[in-house]
């Protein structure tokens, strides 16, 4: 599957940065964490507001989001099926994902492995 909205170690601000030039609501991207090596940054554009979402692996290495409390856990085996289970409405995000926003040429950005 194309991650073309996998942007890698790039920050928070960038994120923000790529986000509010699209402008619509539901665009968003992945990143890696800053403060956590093992986990992800899931990045929403809703009401040109930027909501960023922890992706944190478990034990088992399935990721979960944090989410607002009162939302039901959900496990994913990788980020590509975490991506498509919150494209659907009301799933427990903001706005549900539907804008991938494209890496810019100059970033280098390191796929995760597949598992």
């Amino acid at each position: 599957m194309d991650r073309c909205w996998y942007h890698g170690n790039i920050t928070r601000s960038k994120a923000e940065d790529l986000l509010s030039k699209v402008g619509k609501d539901g665009s968003f991207l992945v990143r890696a964490s800053e403060s956590i090596s093992s986990a992800y940054a899931l990045c929403v554009l809703f009401r040109n507001c930027v909501y960023t979402y922890r992706i944190l692996p478990n034990k088992e290495n399935k990721l979960i989001v944090q989410a607002s409390e009162g939302v039901p856990v959900k496990y994913f085996d990788n980020l590509d099926e975490l991506i498509e289970f919150y494209k659907k409405e009301n799933m427990g995000l903001v706005w549900h994902l539907k804008y991938p926003v494209q890496r810019e040429e100059e970033e280098a950005a390191d796929e995760p492995e597949e598992d």
